[in-house]
């Protein structure tokens, strides 16, 4: 039995766009940094890698790697840049699928966030796409990310990991390690797999649970 729903954000709730690189375009000269947007696009690419070798978002830990990883340093103005603009990535217009899901599953389970970003910003993205207010919580990775363990016994509280569901778009964060816990699983993919259960779209959701 299903008791909470632990939904990944990007690209799961909220999709992810080159679109958004206009966006930090023109945040870079409202900040006024000496940076080009090849620079910061190629700082974003390193903010992808620290997510697949580190433990938490820890704002110095942050700064170190990506500067590492990237070749940029990441002062704390250009920090403050990053996330000033990823709070803002939502699309322009409502997914109204998505919100008739939203309200159907909240009507049945608690629904929470499990994101492998600093809380702050996802938790404004979530307001912004005006959807936050479906969440019981949102679990940034502040303390831990997802792959590890903790992360995923963070979201789940007290309730117990037989009884809660991963959804999300990434096979080795959102599924395969939710299962190794004991969780249950969906995969967002476009992909046809035959042993896995897997949706193209958060609205089919409605059809199966």
């Amino acid at each position: 039995m299903i008791k909470r729903i632990i939904f990944d954000l990007d690209d799961t709730l909220i999709p992810w766009t080159k679109d958004y690189y206009q966006d930090l375009a023109k945040l870079i000269h409202e900040y006024d940094v000496n940076l080009s947007l090849e620079e910061l696009i190629k700082i974003s690419e390193g903010i992808d890698e620290y997510e697949n070798n580190c433990q938490n978002y820890n704002e110095e830990n942050f700064k170190k790697i990506v500067s590492d990883i990237s070749g940029i340093e990441i002062t704390d103005e250009v920090l403050m840049l990053i996330k000033d603009w990823v709070s803002n990535c939502v699309p322009k217009e409502k997914d109204s699928e998505l919100i008739a899901t939203l309200d159907y599953l909240s009507s049945k389970y608690e629904l929470v966030v499990l994101t492998n970003f600093f809380y702050d910003v996802q938790y404004k993205r979530l307001e912004k796409y005006q959807i936050a207010h479906y969440f019981k919580e949102v679990y940034g990775a502040d303390e831990h990310s997802k792959p590890n363990k903790e992360a995923y016994i963070m979201a789940a509280n007290k309730t117990d990991l037989k009884e809660c569901l991963m959804i999300g778009d990434n096979k080795r964060l959102d599924y395969d390690m939710p299962r190794e816990l004991g969780m249950q699983a969906i995969w967002v993919t476009d992909k046809k797999e035959k042993d896995e259960k897997t949706i193209t779209k958060i609205a089919e959701l409605k059809n199966i649970l």
